[in-house]
C-alpha cells in the first residue's frame, strides 16, 4: 500500500512540475483551446454518376458529404475543404427564331406612307427609327406568341449611297413587351447542293445514290455524305462544319433536304447545331462543415496555389511601416499582422504579441479572442496587400488558396485560407476562414 502512495506522489509532482515548465517556457500553453477545424484539400474519390460527372449541386453535395464524412469521422463545425471534381454544364446550342418573316409592301404601308415612313418607298433608311418600327410591327403580328420567344424580321434597308440590302434584326418576347435580342444564329463553314454527278460518284447500282439520283430512307446518308465531304473538302480542319443540300425520296415524292456535319480532324459527323452543348471541366467544389453536414459554399472553376513565404510577408511589413508603425519592429518583423519574414511565418504566439503591443488592446483579450483577432487580421493583410501585389490581372473564376506557416499559436503549422476576386469591386474576398491544413 505503501509503494501505491509513493507512486502516485512521484506521478504528482512530475505533473505540477510540468505544467510549471509550460507556464514558463511557453506563456498561455494552458489556456488554448485545442479544436479540430480543418480545412482540406483534395481530389473526389466517390463514386460519380453513370454519365462521369454530376450535373446538379444537389447530387455533388450528397456525393461530396458522404466521401468528407468517410475520411473525417469528426472534425469541428466551420471546417472546410476543396474537393476538385468533374462537373457537366449544358449551354444552350445555336438558336433558331420561333418565327421568321420577310416584310412586303403592305407591311411596310401599314408602319405609314408620308415623306420619311417606311411606305413611302416600301423600305427603311438611316433617318428612320427601324426597331421601333420593328418592334410595333412583332407586338401587332405576334401577340399571341410565348415569352421567351424570338422573331426574325428581314427588311429592306436603303444605304447612303443608295444601294438597298436585306437586313435582319431579332426580337425577343419578355414579360414586359418585346425587346431587340442577338440571335446566336449558326453559319457552316461550306455550304455544298449535291449535283447529278455527285450521286454518279456515290454508286450506279441497286439502291445507291446514283441508280436514280436521290437517297432512300434504306441507304446510309450520313455515311455517303461523310465520304463525300472528304473528297470535297480534302484540307478541312478539326470543328469545322458543312451544310450538305440532297434530293431524298419521301412518301413517293423527290424532296429537297438539308444535313449538317462536323469534322473530327478525321471523319465527317452528323452534327445537331441546335441541340445543348455539354461541356465537361474540373471545378472545385467549396465545402463548409456545420457540424453535422458538409454544404456547397461555392462551385469554382480551379485554384491557385499560393505560398507565402519571406518576399510575401515583406509585403504587410512595409504597409505596417508606413501605416502602422506603432506596431512595425524592424524590417522582418511586425505584430499589426504577425509577419515574422526571417523565418517565412506568421508569429500566433499570444505571449510575444501582448509583450509588443503598443496599445495593450492584446492584454485584455482571452486566447480565443486574440486568435479570432490574428486570423481576422492575416486574412485581410492577405487580400489587400499580398495578393493584388501578386496579380495583377486575377481570375474572377478562381480561388486563390493561401498557404501560410503559423509558429506558436493554438494551430502551429502549415494553415490556408481562401479567397476569390470581385472584378466589379476590384478586391479579394473571403471565401473560407483561415484554418489548418490537412
Amino acid at each position: 500500500m505503501k509503494k501505491i502512495n509513493l507512486y502516485i506522489s512521484l506521478l504528482a509532482i512530475l505533473l505540477l512540475a510540468g505544467c510549471d515548465y509550460n507556464e514558463e517556457h511557453f506563456s498561455g500553453y494552458d489556456n488554448n483551446l485545442v479544436t479540430d477545424v480543418i480545412a482540406y484539400t483534395g481530389e473526389y474519390t466517390g463514386e460519380y454518376p453513370d454519365a462521369g460527372y454530376f450535373t446538379d449541386r444537389t447530387s455533388l453535395t450528397t456525393a461530396v458529404d458522404k466521401m468528407l464524412k468517410s475520411i473525417y469521422l469528426y472534425n469541428d463545425k466551420n471546417s472546410t475543404a476543396k474537393v476538385s471534381i468533374l462537373y457537366g454544364e449544358s449551354t444552350p446550342g445555336y438558336s433558331l427564331p420561333k418565327e421568321d418573316y420577310s416584310l412586303k409592301a403592305e407591311d411596310y404601308d401599314s408602319m405609314g406612307k408620308e415623306a420619311g415612313q417606311p411606305g413611302e418607298h416600301d423600305y427603311f433608311d438611316a433617318s428612320m427609327d427601324v426597331n421601333g418600327y420593328l418592334i410595333d410591327f412583332v407586338t401587332k403580328k405576334y401577340a399571341g406568341l410565348a415569352v421567351g420567344d424570338i422573331v426574325t424580321i428581314y427588311y429592306l434597308f436603303n444605304e447612303a449611297d443608295g444601294k438597298k440590302e436585306t437586313l435582319s434584326e431579332s426580337f425577343k418576347k419578355e414579360n414586359y413587351g418585346w425587346d431587340k435580342t442577338e440571335l446566336n444564329s449558326f453559319t457552316a463553314n461550306y455550304y455544298y447542293t449535291l449535283i447529278a454527278d455527285d450521286y454518279k460518284e456515290m454508286g450506279n447500282g441497286a439502291n445507291e445514290p446514283g441508280e436514280k439520283g436521290y437517297f432512300t430512307s434504306a441507304m446510309n446518308i450520313d455515311g455517303y455524305l461523310g465520304s463525300f465531304l472528304r473528297m470535297q473538302y480534302p484540307y478541312a480542319i478539326a470543328e469545322k462544319t458543312a451544310v450538305v443540300v440532297y434530293n431524298y425520296l419521301e412518301k413517293g415524292a423527290v424532296i429537297t433536304k438539308t444535313s449538317v456535319y462536323e469534322f473530327d480532324g478525321t471523319n465527317w459527323n452528323s452534327y445537331d447545331p441546335y441541340a445543348p452543348v455539354m461541356t465537361v471541366t474540373t471545378k472545385i467544389a467549396d465545402m463548409k462543415y456545420d457540424g453535422s453536414n458538409w454544404s456547397l459554399n461555392l462551385l469554382i472553376g480551379g485554384s491557385v496555389e499560393v505560398t507565402i513565404k519571406k518576399n510575401e510577408l515583406l509585403y504587410l511589413i512595409e504597409w505596417v511601416k508606413n501605416n502602422k508603425y506603432a506596431y512595425w519592429i524592424d524590417d522582418l518583423n511586425e505584430f499589426y499582422y504577425g509577419s515574422a519574414a526571417k523565418w517565412g511565418e506568421v508569429n500566433n504566439n499570444y505571449s510575444n504579441w501582448r509583450d509588443k503591443d503598443p496599445n495593450k488592446e492584446y492584454t485584455s483579450l482571452s486566447d480565443d479572442q486574440l486568435q479570432a483577432l490574428m486570423d481576422k487580421r492575416i486574412s485581410e493583410g492577405f487580400a489587400s496587400h499580398v495578393l493584388p501585389a501578386l496579380y495583377s490581372d486575377p481570375n474572377p473564376e478562381l480561388s486563390y488558396d493561401v498557404s501560410y506557416n503559423v509558429y506558436r499559436g493554438n494551430r502551429a503549422g502549415w494553415n490556408i485560407v481562401s479567397f476569390m476576386y470581385d472584378k466589379d469591386k476590384k478586391v479579394f474576398y473571403e471565401i473560407a476562414a483561415p484554418a489548418k491544413k490537412r
